[in-house]
């Protein structure tokens, strides 16, 4: 499905942007390179397997997530979408992909390994409140 298909089945637009629900790969291939002007994502990527569920409240009480598995899609390398991001990025932009500190190196040299230019670690200080030892 081309980009312009895309725009016209989504509900969620307006002057400022438009939100798509597909997958992310899909639309990517989609864009033309250098496209987009920020890229802002929290990808799917493995957690901890270590520690109890913490105060998560239940949340991750089972099995599969003590042993790292919280998402669908946990098995997503970023090998697969930071080189799209790249390519779809207009030279001078910004691209912010969360992750957490087990996942940290391997992203940040992936990244750099495609082009990107690291400057700089924001820390999100969530203070344990939901997900307890997993993040």
């Amino acid at each position: 499905m081309t980009l312009q298909e895309l725009k016209n089945t989504t509900k969620h637009k307006s002057k400022k942007g438009t939100l798509f629900n597909v997958d992310c790969m899909e639309l990517l291939k989609s864009l033309p390179s250098e496209s987009i002007d920020l890229i802002a994502t929290d990808p799917p990527y493995p957690t901890t397997s270590r520690g109890s569920a913490g105060n998560s409240g239940g949340m991750l009480q089972k099995d599969i997530n003590k042993k790292g598995q919280v998402f669908t899609h946990n098995n997503i390398d970023c090998k697969e979408y930071a080189p799209e991001f790249y390519r779809v990025l207009k030279d001078g932009s910004h691209c912010y992909v969360m992750t957490n500190h087990i996942n940290l190196i391997k992203m940040l040299n992936t990244f750099t390994e495609c082009g990107f230019h690291f400057i700089k670690s924001l820390v999100w200080n969530k203070g344990n409140k939901i997900m307890g030892q997993y993040y």
